[in-house]
């Protein structure tokens, strides 16, 4: 039996780390797939992944190929068999939406006839740019529970109840990220219609009436006027939310309709690329509400960053981290889409990614609690040609011409390509030590990030609207450079390991008490949140408050209770002025830092306030940053984008009473160390290096230090270290400067890492 609970994924009651690799069956030929499998099992995985297409499988209505009839590489039915025969998991992924580079995202062309709605309208009357469905409409759900009458009963006998080997099923993927990436909500008359009803429920006739003080119908929806802009904006982001969540509970009656009752329910999360992950939140935000309503949906990221380093590595700290906040304390963490090969996805030879990168993302994933990684792309392939001439340039089944996944670990042959090595040595060492990770969690300094969800609600926005724009670019302001290059990379960089907080979660004041509160703000936040921040400090909690004050609530009504309860108002705000362009400088006890130049932020008058000002702007001399004790707690307020100065943060944040677990902190910075272990305090320190200079400095836990000699890095290099691990009834390895390669009860085989190898043992 398969279970989730405590954040961890058990299997026949043993806690498990799963360790899979995405092959595409109907990509290889039938004689490669176990070649294929050989390559997996060798590089350390225990599981199979694969998307089950619907387009290939049903190309014709009612005309099925699960046993190869028309294409040898679409016999479902021998993969399932030769999966379960290798000893491997399986993680099955029959959508109906599979993405995949896949004509129609894997629908069939034939759905699409079925409904001239399916294919949605959206702002102005406009049709939908991509070729989505409203996931909704009558039509296009009998066409699903079509495909899940035909694919479940083939999947079902593989459930772990069964006998089988499924330990997870995906419903959908990606919801909701095509009509988010060209700005077109699903706006058909169905959609529009029901969305009016949810209006209608939602609020009470006279407050509805004075949100929109006019009838509301179809032309208003799909073309709102400025005077409803932001309560129009606010209401279509949580309506689209709440139909998100019917989506997927309709998706999982249907599979529980057709026998599935045992398997744990996955989605993924999008939102990355660029080498960045600066959207990923926004899809975390679009499955708020379905990661809340399902204690048995396990979320997975789906995350392509490329190379990582000082710039990005802050990038996949706060998506795990925001992803847990909003989970409750059943869902593990995942890595459904865990990107794998070498990147150059279009076989241009323009990119290649380091094999530095995958190394220290699987353990950056790990650390941060993951207890599944799914290598996407493990195996290359080629996309067949459909059976008739679709006149679209090539008619293949996918977007990418012949082949797909063109450096992934294995090539369309199942060969081992350049980026299998590095995949293969990393993984090892996750199985060798699962043991232990399987039940291990990062251990946090006694600071939270908060997280606000609704400030990643900016999916869509009338194109049209002055006001919705206005909205979006102050909230990615506070997002792009506040929270992802300053505040988050000057705790990484500085070495500080924090934990996060949903502060639109009811219960967020009891999480943060007693821990250091990181926020950053905008001229928008919720009266909650507001109110919530004050109490945090009324509580006599310490707190930094990162960005410009609020004046408004999330639907633009003066909001500003957070700025009247620090008795503090604007003075100017710089991004209004044509000349001068701001700089700032520190001042008081950090007027030993330098002055930089902002550009953006607000001064303050502080003249009610016994504070300390901290920073301040050149010419006028104005404050843009001050400290203050409020009560017991420690405010600080910084108002202007003061960059990420590290020496500066690090005054700061020990000031805050910030604490820092480990410790490995070189005097040119670029690295980051974190511990993780179990309730036993079993575990690993993990450190990373994220630049391209070599590292030398002593390691300390709790201010003590760790080892004789000093941790010495190369370009790039981790160590993952083990502490306090038990071997046996005898013997406990209390902390070693070597990474374990092999254990069990009788032996432990170490790597080493370091000239002079360390290894303590204690006799239990």
């Amino acid at each position: 039996m398969i279970s989730i609970n405590k954040s961890q994924i058990f299997i026949n009651g043993k806690s498990e780390i799963i360790l899979s690799g995405e092959i595409h069956y109907y990509r290889q030929k039938k004689e490669n797939w176990q070649k294929a499998l050989d390559n997996l099992k060798e590089a350390g995985c225990n599981c199979v992944a694969t998307y089950i297409p619907w387009i290939c499988h049903e190309y014709r209505e009612n005309d099925f190929d699960f046993d190869g009839k028309y294409h040898e590489e679409n016999d479902l039915i021998s993969f399932l068999k030769l999966v379960k025969e290798n000893d491997l998991f399986l993680i099955a992924r029959p959508g109906p939406f599979v993405m995949a580079e896949m004509k129609n995202e894997g629908i069939p062309y034939w759905v699409f006839d079925k409904d001239i709605d399916i294919l949605p309208r959206t702002w102005d009357e406009r049709i939908t740019y991509n070729k989505t469905c409203d996931y909704l409409n009558v039509n296009y759900l009998k066409c699903v529970k079509h495909w899940y009458e035909n694919i479940m009963p083939i999947l079902l006998p593989y459930e772990l109840k069964n006998g089988g080997n499924m330990i997870m099923l995906q419903l959908d993927n990606e919801v909701g990220m095509l009509s988010w990436v060209c700005n077109c909500p699903d706006l058909t008359d169905t959609v529009c219609d029901d969305f009016i009803l949810y209006l209608n429920n939602k609020y009470p006739k006279e407050e509805l009436k004075q949100r929109y003080n006019l009838p509301i119908n179809k032309q208003v929806l799909r073309s709102p006027s400025e005077d409803i802009a932001l309560n129009y904006h606010y209401d279509l982001g949580l309506y689209m939310r709440n139909r998100t969540v019917r989506y997927f509970d309709i998706l999982k009656e249907y599979a529980k309709e057709c026998g599935i009752s045992d398997t744990p329910l996955t989605f993924n999360i999008h939102g990355s690329g660029g080498n960045r992950a600066k959207g990923y939140p926004i899809g975390i935000s679009q499955l708020y509400d379905v990661f809340k309503s399902n204690n048995n949906y396990i979320p997975g990221s789906d995350m392509y960053i490329g190379n990582i380093g000082i710039g990005n590595f802050q990038d996949i700290y706060l998506a795990n981290i925001f992803a847990k906040s909003i989970s409750n304390e059943y869902q593990p963490l995942t890595g459904m889409e865990f990107e794998g090969g070498a990147g150059d996805y279009g076989d241009s030879h323009d990119d290649l990614t380091e094999p530095q990168a995958i190394d220290i993302k699987t353990r950056l994933y790990i650390a941060l609690g993951n207890k599944m990684l799914n290598l996407y792309l493990f195996a290359g392939g080629k996309n067949y040609r459909l059976d008739e001439n679709i006149h679209d340039g090539n008619g293949r089944i996918a977007i990418t011409g012949e082949h797909h996944g063109y450096r992934a670990s294995i090539d369309y042959k199942a060969s081992k390509n350049i980026s299998y090595y590095p995949i293969s040595n990393v993984m090892n060492l996750m199985k060798a030590n699962s043991k232990y990770l399987a039940e291990s969690f990062p251990k946090f300094d006694n600071i939270m990030f908060g997280f606000i969800p609704d400030y990643y609600m900016t999916e869509f926005h009338y194109p049209k609207s002055s006001k919705q724009r206005k909205l979006h670019e102050e909230i990615k302001i506070v997002r792009d450079n506040g929270a992802l290059n300053i505040t988050a990379r000057s705790l990484i960089l500085g070495n500080r390991s924090f934990d996060c907080v949903n502060l639109q979660d009811e219960n967020a004041l009891d999480k943060i008490n007693n821990n250091v509160l990181v926020v950053n703000s905008c001229r928008y936040m919720h009266k909650d949140i507001q109110l919530k921040i004050i109490n945090h400090i009324k509580n006599g909690n310490n707190i930094l408050i990162y960005g410009f004050l609020p004046d408004y609530d999330m639907e633009g009504n003066k909001c500003s209770l957070l700025k009247d309860f620090l008795n503090v108002s604007e003075i100017k705000d710089f991004r209004e002025l044509a000349y001068p362009v701001m700089s700032v400088y520190p001042d008081s006890r950090f007027n030993h830092h330098y002055e930089v130049r902002c550009g953006i932020g607000q001064t303050l008058d502080v003249s009610k306030l016994d504070c300390e000002v901290i920073l301040r702007e050149y010419e006028t001399k104005e404050c843009c940053g001050y400290i203050k004790e409020y009560g017991k707690a420690k405010v600080c307020v910084m108002s202007c984008y003061y960059h990420c100065n590290l020496k500066f943060f690090e005054e700061l944040y020990n000031y805050l009473g910030c604490s820092q677990i480990v410790k490995y902190q070189p005097e040119f910075y670029g690295t980051y160390a974190i511990m993780c272990a179990d309730e036993n305090n079993q575990g690993y320190i993990n450190i990373f290096t994220l630049d391209g200079y070599k590292k030398e400095e002593y390691l300390y836990i709790n201010n003590e230090k760790v080892f004789k000699n000093k941790i010495k890095l190369e370009y790039k290099k981790c160590a993952m270290l083990p502490y306090n691990i038990k071997i046996n009834d005898n013997f406990i390895i209390e902390k070693a400067n070597a990474e374990i390669i092999d254990i069990d009860s009788q032996k432990v085989v170490f790597r080493p890492i370091q000239n002079e190898t360390e290894i303590y043992l204690l006799r239990n």
